[in-house]
């Protein structure tokens, strides 16, 4: 469940996500992906994956308690926004709970370390009541925007595990999401059956730079030991460059 902050009804809630208002302008208090946890005044997000698709379970939800939907298809009898695509409903969402609060964000992907760098991140902080982390290893293309949106009006720091399963993953968030600082971790052939080689794995990596805020960061534990890093890590964009 996820509270987006000041968005209070369903035409301020289409205005975000560039949706069409099906029916009746409500005022709803928190956003759901799972039909199951359905409760008075939500609204459901259908979203679709490999394994699942949401967009079955909107009427489940509505009769669980929520007050709408958000589905890319009008579902007969029933208040809703539609929209194109609600994967980039949620991150425009995302987009607007980034840009709302404005924390200091940091992204971290590579081949391995990911958890263990958050980890670490969040011990430093472990005293402050105002930063958001990835919970557990929820860093897919639906974990990254789903942490997101559990920020605060008061937080100050998120801390973002960026995990990619297949080419293009970060496409579309480094699109949406704004990055202060990206840490990478290291690069290897985990997952080179789907990526075919490592060059994919590297550019799939790398695309986060493209969500660096001018003058960010990049924390690079990877290039040491490959051949071009610099094919890959071209210093366009005003952002420094540390490597460990």
């Amino acid at each position: 469940m996820f509270e987006l902050i000041d968005v209070e009804d369903l035409k301020t809630l289409s205005i975000i996500i560039d949706g069409e208002l099906i029916g009746e302008n409500k005022p709803f208090t928190s956003l759901i992906t799972d039909s199951r946890k359905a409760r008075k005044n939500s609204v459901f997000l259908a979203l679709q994956g490999e394994d699942f698709n949401g967009h079955n379970f909107c009427e489940s939800a509505i009769h669980s308690g929520s007050i709408a939907y958000i589905s890319n298809n009008k579902i007969n009898n029933h208040d809703g926004i539609v929209v194109q695509d609600t994967y980039i409903a949620l991150l425009k969402l995302a987009k607007y709970q980034q840009e709302k609060v404005k924390p200091k964000t940091l992204a971290i992907t590579g081949s391995n370390g990911k958890t263990t760098v958050k980890e670490m991140v969040a011990f430093i902080f472990r005293d402050q009541q105002n930063i958001v982390t990835t919970n557990k290893n929820d860093n897919n293309q639906f974990g990254v925007p789903f942490t997101v949106l559990r920020l605060k009006n008061d937080t100050e720091y998120l801390v973002l595990e960026c995990g990619a399963r297949k080419i293009g993953d970060f496409d579309l968030i480094s699109e949406y999401l704004y990055f202060d600082v990206v840490a990478i971790t290291n690069v290897n052939n985990s997952h080179i059956g789907i990526f075919k080689n490592q060059q994919n794995i590297i550019k799939t990596k790398i695309k986060l730079l493209d969500g660096l805020v001018d003058h960010g960061s990049v924390i690079n534990g990877a290039f040491e030991n490959l051949d071009s890093p610099s094919q890959f890590m071209k210093n366009d964009q005003g952002y420094r460059v540390t490597t460990h």
